[in-house]
């Protein structure tokens, strides 16, 4: 097991290529940490656990960056350190395709809040320090 041990969080895990990650990850012996915005994040959590993983759920806002330290800090307080950070949460699927000027400047905001602002916190959130 090429993970044997190890903590992982993925962001973005609840669904589609996060979740297959953060069970991929399990399945090779790594701790998981399934983090991601929506409410069924335990979901996932449950499930690999049930498939003889481990994981935990953590509900984050990853353009939050009190919410990506508190990730962080709750990942520690459950398994001890952090070794491997996925930073899969983003926005794609949804995305709504319009010509740039016609793209409202809050919806602008959010998605790079998400895709670029919150690997940014994320990283910062797990990054060691000293």
């Amino acid at each position: 097991m090429r993970f044997q041990d190890q903590v992982v969080i993925v962001t973005g895990a609840a669904r589609g290529l996060g979740r297959r990650y953060a069970e991929r990850f399990a399945g090779e012996g790594a701790k998981v940490v399934v983090a991601d915005l929506r409410d069924d994040v335990d979901v996932a959590a449950k499930e690999i656990n049930e498939a003889g993983g481990t994981a935990i759920a953590v509900q984050v806002d990853v353009n939050d960056e009190a919410a990506t330290q508190q990730m962080a800090d709750d990942t520690v307080a459950a398994f001890g350190r952090i070794d491997v950070l996925v930073n899969n949460a983003g926005i794609w699927g949804d995305y709504e395709v319009k010509p740039l000027l016609a793209v409202e400047p809050d919806y602008w905001d959010f998605v790079m809040g998400v895709n670029v602002r919150g690997p940014l916190l994320c990283t910062r959130a797990v990054a060691p320090t000293g």
